[in-house]
């Protein structure tokens, strides 16, 4: 998230590209609802999950997820407890270790521009595109 943020601050010049990125994650700032959010993820079941994403990805090969309300309780806690600290006060951290980023061509959600800065944060930094929606990486 510190990277995200640093990278969102890097084009903020460019309204539309900004835009562009921010439209894909729709979800963060309904995370952030205090009511909203954990009432739907304790009303929607793994079932109704399924179909729900299904329609979205418009593919039928989405397993069902058992333990999608207790995923998506946890969820928000974490992007509480991370996504406003980091955006208001990103850090500059690099790595240290060989990193692989696996982009998922077709996710709705993601954005793969998010990868173009990695390379100054990494030394060993490699990109690997897979022709999958946001889900792929159950498969």
């Amino acid at each position: 998230l510190d990277h995200v943020a640093l990278y969102l601050r890097s084009i903020g010049s460019q309204p539309a590209k900004l835009l562009s990125i921010l439209s894909k994650s729709w979800y963060i700032g309904m995370m952030h609802l205090p009511f909203l959010a954990p009432t739907f993820w304790q009303t929607y079941s793994p079932k109704q999950w399924q179909k729900h994403v299904q329609k979205l990805e418009n593919t039928q090969d989405i397993p069902l997820d058992t333990l999608v309300q207790t995923d998506g309780k946890h969820g928000i806690a974490l992007y509480r407890a991370n996504f406003l600290p980091r955006n208001l006060r990103p850090r500059q951290r690099f790595a240290h270790s060989p990193v692989q980023a696996i982009v998922l061509t077709q996710d709705k959600f993601v954005s793969a521009d998010y990868i173009d800065a990695m390379p100054q944060w990494v030394k060993n930094f490699q990109k690997v595109s897979v022709n999958s929606n946001h889900w792929g990486i159950l498969s």
